[in-house]
């Protein structure tokens, strides 16, 4: 049995509903939590809520295309960390900027590289962690820090 401490919530966003199909059993059956959605704006109401550890997203896509999803991701929550997945080759260099990894669609280590970028969270998701709580500790008032610590 898979250790739950250890499950990422991964949210996948791709207007082909087939590729979404394989990648959510790609990545389930290696221990992530796949949440999968064809389009930017359902996404987005997942990543306001902070219910993803990880993006994989596509660049085209209808009403809301990578580029204008990788934006807004970041404006939401800057430090999840995004993988763009796309069959493009000519992806813009400011839509690449926003994004933390590029996969291209098709390619025979196109999955596998998914899951080494998915999977190398979990070295890193503890110390976010502890940064994150470090930063909120810090945001209170001296005396309530105190008060937190004893």
């Amino acid at each position: 049995m898979t250790n739950p401490v250890h499950l990422k919530r991964v949210l996948c966003v791709d207007d082909n509903a087939f590729v979404l199909r394989i990648l959510g059993w790609y990545l389930e059956t290696r221990g992530f939590v796949a949440l999968l959605y064809s389009n930017g704006k359902e996404a987005l109401d997942v990543i306001a809520k902070g219910n993803a550890d990880a993006v994989v997203l596509d660049y085209h896509m209808p009403e809301m295309d990578g580029a204008e999803l990788a934006a807004a991701i970041r404006s939401l929550s800057p430090t999840v960390p995004m993988l763009m997945f796309s069959g493009d080759t000519d992806i813009p260099a400011p839509t690449l900027a926003l994004v933390d990894s590029f996969v291209q669609k098709g390619q025979p280590n196109g999955f596998p590289a998914i899951v080494d970028f998915v999977d190398s969270l979990r070295r890193r998701q503890p110390r976010k962690i502890a940064e994150r709580c470090n930063a909120r500790s810090l945001a209170r008032p001296a005396s309530r820090r105190r008060a937190a610590i004893a």
